[in-house]
């Protein structure tokens, strides 16, 4: 038998649930206090936007062309920071995908002709400089 507001009773422990599919999101504390999880859950569930599985499976769907124009593992991971903190993700939440393609699509392209910077690299071993080049 499992009963979820008794601990003691129960075999398992049942988590809190937002599921934005294919986003999901579970609170737990572990049994100590299932209204307190429920509370959370509540608060978050008024945070995160209900079309936030539909971004999720749209920035999904941006992975392949990132992949082909964005070779850099750290310009993919700049360009999908700057696609979800900026007004593409916004644009896409409020319900405006085309915009929010537009506004991808000129990103990618503005990031994959972006040259990158020269950086400098020196090496040091114990307190003096053995080599030093530019990149």
């Amino acid at each position: 038998m499992n009963v979820v507001d008794d601990r003691e009773a129960s075999r398992f422990i049942v988590p809190a649930i937002i599921d934005r599919d294919p986003v999901l999101v579970a609170i737990s504390t572990g049994g100590a206090s299932p209204v307190l999880a429920r509370r959370l859950r509540e608060r978050l569930e008024a945070l995160i936007p209900k079309k936030i599985g539909e971004l999720a499976l749209w920035l999904r769907a941006l992975r392949h062309s990132a992949r082909r124009r964005l070779r850099d593992t750290d310009e993919r991971r700049r360009f999908f920071e700057s696609i979800v903190d900026g007004p593409a993700a916004r644009r896409f939440i409020d319900g405006d995908a085309h915009g929010a393609q537009r506004i991808a699509q000129q990103l990618l392209a503005k990031t994959s002709t972006a040259g990158r910077s020269a950086g400098e690299v020196t090496l040091v071993g114990a307190g003096r400089v053995t080599r030093s080049c530019s990149l």
